[in-house]
């Protein structure tokens, strides 16, 4: 439930600006790291190992902000934050399931014209996206 509330504030907020502000991408790392503590405390240290790889798919997705500039550093931040809550087929589901979104949406768009080539888009509401469909598929 605070995910999805976190989460489509921050697909509203990256829609009307296209960036969001750092402290509040940050804010997302505290119910991150409470979950993680608490996955620690409750089963060990299995559960510090499943959230660091879970957070591999944010990391890809830095390493696609820093080297290719398409890819947003926010959506990276906040994949590796999603990433330390699910495992990580839990973040690579969240991450397909975004990704097919987006290029539904850009072939919409194309299609009507009101997207070109060029076109950038907002991110973050199809990770929002692929988040709650992960939830209603995976669970």
């Amino acid at each position: 439930m605070v995910w999805g509330v976190y989460l489509t504030t921050l697909s509203i907020w990256d829609i009307r600006t296209k960036t969001v502000p750092l402290p509040l991408l940050l804010a997302g790392g505290i119910p991150a790291l409470w979950q993680m503590a608490e996955g620690v405390r409750s089963t060990g240290m299995n559960a510090l190992v499943a959230a660091l790889l879970g957070t591999l798919p944010g990391v890809l997705l830095l390493f696609l902000a820093w080297s290719t500039g398409k890819v947003g550093y926010g959506d990276g931040i906040l994949m590796a934050e999603l990433g330390t809550t699910l495992s990580v087929t839990g973040a690579l589901a969240v991450l397909c399931l975004a990704s097919l979104c987006s290029a539904l949406f850009c072939i919409g768009g194309l299609a009507v014209k009101r997207l070109t080539k060029k076109s950038t888009i907002p991110f973050l509401p199809f990770l929002a996206a692929g988040y709650g469909l992960s939830l209603l598929i995976l669970r």
